[in-house]
């Protein structure tokens, strides 16, 4: 299984071969903490590495496998709160045989609210779903449409990804993510009343300060000046 997500606008994809005939009833690859990685990308900084890769099972041959290629994008590079958001989800059987009864499963950030899907999936807290065989050479073309709600002043991308399974597994096949960037939180500037407190704050303490050193300052330059001046005098003879 191997997993990207979308660069320069184009539709993100990923192809696996898996479950072929001469390995029917082997486990997949263990693959559960690639997607748990990918639920975690809208955390990770502006410009890190998104992408995760596993071993994919080798295939018996071309008449005894189907292949899967998967992928998301909504047409945007940013999202603001409030935007709708329409997700096209595409599944590709590029491989020779039909693919079993898969679990096509879209997990939805915090905030996301589904509005509507074609066709019709199954909504549940934090996904979406849908119960579909791909034929073989044949693309099943999914759609969701979301309303973007509030997150996170710290969060800086927004992920939806998708993932492809076994309907009886609970380990996905192949996956892909969309990232979207989120606007910045806005830099806090200091309020100018505030400012102009502290100026004067600053201002007043300086005055006392000057007040109360002001006299012995004086005092003691003249303590100074008259110091020589007692020197000479002593020194004179009679």
């Amino acid at each position: 299984m191997s997993l990207h997500h979308k660069r320069d606008g184009r539709m993100p994809s990923t192809v696996t071969l898996v479950r072929t005939a001469a390995t029917r009833g082997a486990r997949p690859p263990a693959v559960h903490l690639r997607w748990m990685m990918a639920a975690a990308l809208a955390a990770l900084p502006l410009g890190s590495t998104a992408a995760a890769h596993a071993a994919a099972p080798h295939p018996a041959g071309p008449d005894k496998s189907y292949a899967l290629r998967i992928g998301i994008e909504n047409g945007h590079s940013s999202v603001r709160p409030g935007e709708h958001l329409t997700y096209t989800i595409e599944v590709s059987n590029t491989g020779v045989k039909d693919s079993p009864d898969l679990l096509l499963t879209q997990m939805l950030a915090p905030g996301v609210k589904v509005l509507s899907s074609t066709p019709q999936g199954t909504v549940s807290v934090g996904r979406i779903a849908w119960k579909r065989a791909v034929p073989a050479g044949k693309t099943e073309r999914l759609s969701v449409a979301v309303e973007i709600g509030s997150f996170p002043a710290q969060l800086q991308r927004l992920a939806a990804v998708v993932c492809a399974s076994v309907k009886k597994e609970k380990r996905p096949i192949v996956c892909a993510t969309d990232l979207d960037r989120l606007p910045a939180a806005a830099p806090q500037t200091p309020q100018p009343h505030a400012t102009g407190g502290r100026w004067y704050a600053l201002a007043a303490a300086l005055a006392v300060l000057l007040a109360f050193l002001g006299p012995r300052a004086r005092r003691a330059l003249r303590s100074r000046r008259a110091a020589p001046s007692s020197a000479s005098s002593a020194s004179r003879p009679d």
